[in-house]
């Protein structure tokens, strides 16, 4: 399994590493693609990331050899990424062709953007879901329809991994990965 990542300065650091460490504990390949000018970002905490490579350097073709889109939150990184046009028609030829997009916080406002939330069950950072308005909001930590998977915060993170590795992996290993991290009934 391999999945793409997008960032944006001003995305939100925590929901990114963490979504992509937990994702990593269930030997999912991950890679974090810029949509600016540059491989260096800045999270919207100040930490420093460096990307694996730039979307302007990479051809559709290139990128719908991976299996699954994330989408973190932070306003302003997610404001950058509604006006990428590549990352757009990205992640709607995904949706057309049925493959897994994950996204937390305000980052369902980006896969609305690109015209996949209609009809969709949802949840996002609260404020965000005036954005979707053709999507089907709910107020919830995590939640899953069809292809797509979304969760409202930061807060949600350790669950919306764990759902992520559920859907592209198995209950099974997103249960091993759980209790590794030592959640407990």
């Amino acid at each position: 399994m391999k999945i793409l990542a997008f960032m944006a300065n001003g995305t939100e650091d925590s929901e990114l590493i963490g979504t992509l460490s937990l994702i990593k504990r269930a030997g999912v390949e991950r890679y974090l693609i810029s949509v600016e000018d540059t491989l260096t970002l800045k999270g919207s905490h100040g930490n420093t990331i460096v990307c694996d490579n730039m979307l302007k350097d990479l051809s559709i073709k290139e990128l719908l050899n991976y299996d699954a889109i994330f989408i973190p939150g932070g306003k302003r990184g997610v404001d950058t990424m509604k006006s990428n046009k590549d990352l757009l028609k990205l992640i709607s030829e995904y949706n057309k062709r049925g493959k897994p997009l994950f996204s937390i916080c305000a980052g369902p406002a980006v896969l609305n953007k690109a015209g996949v939330m209609d009809g969709i069950n949802f949840t996002c950072y609260d404020g965000f879901e005036d954005e979707i308005k053709k999507g089907i909001y709910h107020k919830e930590g995590v939640v899953k329809d069809k292809n797509i998977i979304t969760s409202r915060s930061v807060a949600y993170v350790t669950p919306f991994g764990l759902e992520i590795i559920k859907y592209l992996i198995s209950e099974e290993e997103s249960l091993r990965v759980k209790k590794t991290i030592l959640i407990e009934e």
